[in-house]
């Protein structure tokens, strides 16, 4: 019962609402920092196939020594 009752004056006294408006905000940056984890995620970059020999033939084309 006390700790409850010490809970309800903390939160009414101005260093517990600049406490609870804190927990809020860090939730909420918490928040959007998961949103941009799995936007991330979602939008993985693809590995593309590289062909090692059309890219020695273009320099070849180009004028360079293989």
């Amino acid at each position: 019962m006390n700790s409850r009752i010490r809970k309800i004056v903390n939160y009414v006294l101005p260093y517990g609402i600049i406490l609870l408006k804190e927990k809020r905000k860090k939730k909420k940056l918490q928040k959007i920092r998961l949103e941009r984890i799995a936007e991330f995620k979602k939008d993985k970059l693809t590995i593309i196939d590289y062909d090692y020999e059309l890219s020695i033939n273009k320099l070849v084309e180009k004028g360079l020594d293989e």
